[in-house]
This record gives C-alpha cells, structure tokens and sequence, in this order.
C-alpha cells in the first residue's frame, strides 16, 4: 500500500476464515503528520460492512430476477419517463408486437406508433392527473406502416427515482378476426333458419298451389288436343304456357327449399337455367336488366342432381342482378351453353362494373362479400363452388374493372351407361280399373276423365280409409294416390296395401305437391314412383298402363 501525502486510501476485502460465514470489512488507512507536516506514520482502522455487502448482494439478485421476469413476460410491456414520455424499458414481445428489431429505442419517438396523436396525449393526461389506464382500446400503427388493434393497461409507478408509466399491450388481432368470423357464422345461422323457415312455409303453399296448377295445367292440355278454331286453340295454349310457368317457378322454389341427399341423374341444362330465370324474372324486370340465353335445343344432359344445379344457377343470376344494379343502363346479362369434349359448359355473364383483382381472387371464399350488409351474406359463390366441384365438374371467373363479369361451370355430360333409359313401348291393354285416392275432388276429377281417355277405368276415393273399404270389393288393377292426405297419408295407404293385396304392392303410383317433410327416399326404394304437381297426365298414363301390363322400368 503507497499512502500518498494528505490522502485517506480504504479498501474492502473479504475474510474467510469461516467459508460458511464470510466476513466483510472495510480497512480505512490514513496518514499521521509529524509537527514539521512531515508524514510520521500511517493509521489504520477496520469497519464491519458485511450486512451491507449482503444487502447489496440481495439488491442485486432481486434485480435479476425482476430483468429475468420481464424478460420472459409474453405481454409486451414498456416504461416511460413521464416528464419527456422516453422510453426507459422495453421487453422482446413490445419489440416484435410494434416491429422495432434494429431499432434505436434511445433515439425513436413513440409518437410514431400514434395514427393519431390526440389519442396519446389523452393517455398521457390521464396518467398525469393519477388516473389509471385499464383495457384501453385503440389503433396504433407498427414501424412498417401495418396498423394494428391493441388494448393498453397504464399505471404510474417510480422507476429509478422518476415519476414513468408502466403499459401492457395486448395485440387483439386475432380477437378481432374471432368477432369477426363469428358475427359471419350468426349472420349465415340466421340465413339459414330463414331459409328453413321459408322451406317450411314453401311446403304448405306449394301443396296448396300445385293442387289447382294441376287442374289448369291438366285440363289446358286436353283443350289443346280438342280440334278447335285457331283463335281458340291459341287461347288454349296461352292457358297452357302459363300454367307451365308458374309451375316450373313453384318446382324451383321446392328445389332451393327441399333438403334432402343429393340425387344424381342425367339433367336438362337448358331446363334449369330456364326455372332459374323464371324465377328471377321480376327481379330482372324491376333491374331493367335484358336477358338473352343461347341453348342449344340438343344440349346433352348433364350428370348431376337437378335441385343443387338450379341453387347454382340461381345464384349467379342474382349475383349477376346485384351487380348491374351499381352500373347504368344498358344492363345486360348473357347465358349461353355449349359442349367442350365430355363436357358441358354455362357461362353467365353481365356488362357490370367487374371486379378487382384482389377481389376476384377472393370471390369464391366463404363469407366473404363486397356488397352491404343485408344484401348479401359472402356464401353464394362459395355455395355454387362447392356444388360445381362436388359434381366433378369446376367454376371459373373472368373479370377486370369495367368489363363486367363472366362466370364459367364446367360439368361432365351423362355418360351412356347413365342416361335415362327410352321407355318402353307402351302395352296396349284391354282396359284396367284404377283407383284414384286424393282429397281434392278437383284433382281426382281431372285424373278420372283424363284416365278415362286413355281407355281406363277410373274409380275415386277422397281418403285412404274409404280406398281401403274400396279395395275390399276386388277388382282394382292399380291405384293412384295423394301422398300427403288427412286421415290416412298415401305412405300409410301404400304400407297397408302392401300388407293386405301383395299383388297391388307394385301397382301403386303417388303424386305430390311436394310436402318437404315426407319420407320420398323411402318410398322411392320400394320402387313406388312418385308424380310431382302439377301432374305429367301423359307419363302418368303411360306409367300406369306399364304397370297393369307388368312392364316395369329397371
């Protein structure tokens, strides 16, 4: 030890004598001046300074422990001086969360993160005036321009013998995104019930319009094959058409309605497009929207389930209508159909506004939609997607702004081995007797002289229990009946039938006015044929002299 003249020198040193026990002290060595201020000698004295050791040692573990938890903390967390709003700490999640890797915290103004600076100055007032900052939400905006929702949790602490701010971010993103998707999920779960609601209520009325539908559309075709003068022949045929009409339209809203497992068979294209637009026809109309169709009269048929192919059809028609609503007049919508090898294509198109690109890519998404809410849910075209590919066959867009929207669905044609078989040649028969059983007195007149044209002999029944008191005379060869009946449905009618003269079990035919609750997949197993409303007189006829003769489609 060199003591300098006029100078203290202390230093610390550990003692061990007792390595489970150390010891601390501080040795204080000062000069002894002579009368002359000549240095004499050097005094020395030792001070215990091991409980202050210790206290520094537990200080500084604390404080490790403290970085080591912030540190680890998966909330983002800051402080800042409260004074001149610098940041004083930050943990890794504040960095990765406002995207501040490389950057110099020292120099950055957090201002930066703000869109709009008001809001900071609010947070920092509140804070000053002692008010505590709790789940506070807002928009700030990363150091790459991205802006993101956060939830900030502020209190005022003192850090370092400084009046500062401690804040937590919460990134509610994905919170956002989950609200979001769930909103969409109620919104299609309410469609959805209204859509049930509306199958519901479909049922009843179809059932209640098909009954005299039947009755126009039945008795306007024999007005047509009565030799008449052509005024009134063709007044026949206006009856006639558009009878048909409102029929396909009632038969297209069951489509949209009837839930039930898909059925495949060859289908009519240009048939379904035409439903389609029948049923769109006022809304196109009221748009001041000019169709034009182009269908081949021999168009192939399709492989593939009539009622999902009319949902698609539909779709992209109104998809088309709310989009030219948004462009003025002319508004045109094209559908035409053609063959490209083994397959079939429909292409609807319009003269609308288009779409961005960002946005076609995106058309085909679940939930996703441009349109206002109430006018549509983002589910049509992913609807028609699902369908389209589901029937092996695939969906395509070409759009661009301004030159409107052309939507392609490729389906695979019928294949031989799948079509419709050509009905036999009707048996010619020495009469038969037929028992018609429906509730509607119109609907069993209709049946009895029409039936009776085609060289029958028609008995009625207004119930199921009076057609079996009927049958117990003998002498039926066949029975028609209404399925859905009020004491006895025509599924119960034909069960006891079965049950009871086995030989009628497969001269048993059904007509319906749809009743969307009746079990048909069943029935249709047991190789019972169902009509729908309003009735195909002719195919009925050919249908129930094959069945009297024994002839039976396979």
């Amino acid at each position: 030890l060199v003591v300098e003249t006029g100078r203290v020198h202390a230093s610390e040193q550990c003692l061990l004598a007792n390595p489970d026990d150390p010891r601390w002290t501080m040795a204080i060595r000062f000069p002894v001046f002579d009368a002359a201020g000549r240095v004499e000698a050097v005094g020395t004295f030792a001070v215990d300074i091991t409980e202050r050791k210790q206290a520094e040692a537990a200080l500084q573990a604390s404080e490790a422990r403290l970085n080591a938890i912030n540190a680890a903390n998966p909330v983002p967390m800051n402080i800042a001086r409260l004074s001149d709003r610098k940041l004083l700490f930050v943990n890794e999640p504040y960095v990765r969360l406002y995207g501040l890797e490389g950057v110099d915290l020292d120099a950055f103004d957090r201002g930066e993160l703000y869109p709009d600076p008001a809001a900071r100055d609010w947070l920092y007032d509140e804070l000053a005036a002692g008010r505590e900052i709790t789940d506070h939400e807002l928009t700030l905006r990363r150091t790459d321009g991205r802006e993101i929702p956060v939830s900030l949790t502020s209190r005022q602490i003192l850090f370092q013998g400084e009046r500062a701010i401690v804040t937590t971010s919460v990134d509610l993103t994905a919170l956002r995104a989950a609200q979001a998707e769930v909103a969409r999920s109620r919104e299609a779960l309410h469609q959805s019930e209204k859509l049930n609601a509306l199958g519901a209520l479909l049922a009843g009325v179809a059932h209640e319009l098909n009954n005299p539908l039947s009755v126009v559309v039945g008795y306007s075709s024999m007005l047509r094959e009565i030799p008449c003068d052509p005024a009134m022949a063709a007044r026949a045929e206006k009856i006639h058409a558009a009878a048909e009409r409102c029929a396909r339209i009632v038969r297209t809203f069951l489509s949209m309605a009837r839930a039930r497992p898909p059925q495949r068979a060859p289908v009519a294209l240009g048939e379904v497009v035409m439903g389609a637009l029948d049923l769109a026809a006022y809304g196109l109309r009221s748009a001041d929207v000019e169709v034009e169709a182009d269908l081949p009269a021999g168009l192939p048929p399709v492989h593939g389930d009539a009622d999902q192919l009319h949902q698609v059809v539909v779709n992209l028609v109104v998809n088309a209508q709310q989009a030219l609503i948004a462009r003025p007049a002319p508004r045109r919508l094209a559908i035409r159909a053609w063959t490209e090898g083994d397959e079939a294509v429909l292409e609807v198109g319009d003269n609308g506004p288009g779409m961005d690109p960002d946005v076609a890519c995106r058309a085909f998404e679940p939930f996703f939609t441009t349109k206002p809410q109430g006018v549509g849910t983002g589910v049509g075209l992913s609807v028609c997607h699902g369908i389209v590919a589901a029937h092996g066959g695939r969906i395509g867009l070409d759009t661009a702004p301004g030159e409107g929207a052309r939507f392609r669905v490729h389906l695979p044609l019928s294949h031989a081995a799948e079509a419709v078989r050509a009905a036999p040649p009707v048996p010619v028969t020495a009469g038969g007797r037929v028992l018609v059983v429906d509730d509607e007195p119109e609907i069993a007149a209709l049946l009895k002289e029409r039936l009776g044209q085609e060289g029958l002999s028609v008995a009625t029944a207004s119930s199921g229990r009076r057609a079996l008191a009927a049958l117990e005379s003998g002498g039926v060869d066949a029975v028609v009946s209404d399925l859905r009946m009020p004491d006895m449905d025509g599924a119960a009618l034909a069960a006891e039938i079965g049950r009871r003269w086995p030989g009628l079990a497969d001269r048993i035919l059904l007509i319906t006015g749809d009743a969307l609750g009746t079990d048909r997949g069943r029935l249709g197993a047991r190789g019972l044929p169902i009509f729908e409303k309003p009735l195909d007189l002719a195919a009925l006829a050919a249908e129930l002299h094959r069945r009297i003769a024994g002839v039976r489609l396979q």
